[in-house]
């Protein structure tokens, strides 16, 4: 069976791949910001990600190949409304949050003087992605880290590939030759950047937008432009058991060797789509609580932070994961239900609305 053929003909795992990608970071977070070291993931990955850094790549596989069938199913206008929609209004929610209830708890400077600082009105810029702030005044100083929200960093970086995705189709590069083309130009860029530039996670190099350093565009560039891959060649591509484990087979092969980190970034979006389409989970995601993930994976720092900022960073990773994910899971409940989806819902009601103004009913 093709990936075509699985996806037009049966229910598919992309919703809760995406929750496991959004728990994957908070975990993973939990060490980072209590100050432990010995992240496991990293371990269990083999040494080839840390949790966040999976979770991350498991989005933006997705995102890859959802969003190129997006951008060629509708007009350009129609499309970035959609990606506005999707992105805007959950971020508007969870930047309110951070500004008028977690910030007046938790700063150490008096409310009006935290109010109307400086820095509280750039944290409220973050509603427009590109170049955003991470912390407010007098929140967190005393913690290992004393971001507010450090996920929404990757908004950036998806927004930016949103951006460039209507310009690689009208250039051809969403063909089917163009776009292993642009596979192939990445892959080369990716393994330039860290061989010749020495690119990586502590050397990030120049900006490429507000945002979106060198090195994170090209690592997640790259696993989104074969996420686009797998649905241009949907109709050829099979959703195969022994595809998938070359896949694992490789990444076995090349562990702890050169071109590691390549061959992980190659592999692994088939993985994800592989996982989404092979067969329907018992257990559907949206149809039982939303599509909650988004609202999951924005909530989750900043209640992380709030619940090292009760108990103390020395409660651990573990403990505060166990606490942090019910709260984030309920934040993206109420996320999805009360803004994310009466947001999407617009959509419908725009292209219900353009469909009667192209066919009146009779009398209209």
């Amino acid at each position: 069976m093709t990936i075509r053929e699985a996806f037009e003909t049966r229910a598919n795992n992309f919703d809760l791949l995406r929750l496991v990608a959004a728990l994957l970071v908070l975990w993973s977070h939990s060490y980072t910001l209590t100050g432990t070291a010995g992240e496991p993931f990293h371990w269990l990955t083999g040494g080839y990600d840390t949790g966040g850094g999976l979770g991350v790549a498991i989005f933006f596989a997705i995102s890859g190949f959802l969003v190129a069938r997006s951008v060629t199913r509708h007009t350009p206008s129609q499309y970035l409304v959609n990606r506005v929609l999707r992105i805007v209004p959950a971020l508007a929610l969870v930047t309110v949050f951070a500004i008028f209830f977690l910030g007046p708890l938790v700063t150490s400077l008096p409310l009006v003087d935290y109010l109307l600082h400086p820095a509280t009105l750039q944290y409220a810029r973050n509603i427009f992605v590109f170049g955003v702030s991470f912390n407010l005044p007098g929140v967190f100083t005393e913690l290992p880290h004393t971001g507010v929200n450090g996920s929404i960093w990757t908004l950036a970086l998806e927004c930016g590939f949103y951006l460039l995705l209507p310009v690689a189709l009208v250039c051809g590069l969403l063909s089917r030759r163009g776009v292993l083309l642009l596979v192939v130009v990445m892959a080369c860029l990716v393994l330039w950047g860290s061989e010749t530039w020495g690119l990586s996670w502590s050397n990030m190099g120049s900006e490429l937008w507000a945002g979106a350093p060198l090195f994170p565009v090209l690592r997640y560039g790259l696993v989104f432009v074969l996420g686009a891959a797998l649905w241009v060649h949907r109709s050829t591509v099979p959703v195969s058991g022994g595809l998938a484990v070359a896949c694992l087979i490789l990444l076995y092969a090349f562990a702890n060797r050169p071109g590691a980190q390549l061959v992980y970034l190659l592999v692994l979006p088939y993985l994800v789509i592989y996982l989404a389409l092979v067969r329907p989970a018992p257990f559907d995601v949206r149809q039982r609580v939303g599509d909650v993930s988004y609202g999951t994976y924005l909530f989750a720092f900043p209640l992380q932070q709030l619940l090292i900022w009760s108990f103390g960073p020395e409660t651990g990773p573990t403990a505060i994961s166990l606490m942090a994910t019910p709260l984030a899971l309920t934040a993206g409940f109420v996320s999805w239900h009360l803004v994310e989806r009466p947001a999407l819902d617009l959509r419908h009601r725009q292209s219900g609305a353009r469909q009667v103004a192209r066919h009146p009913a009779p009398g209209l």
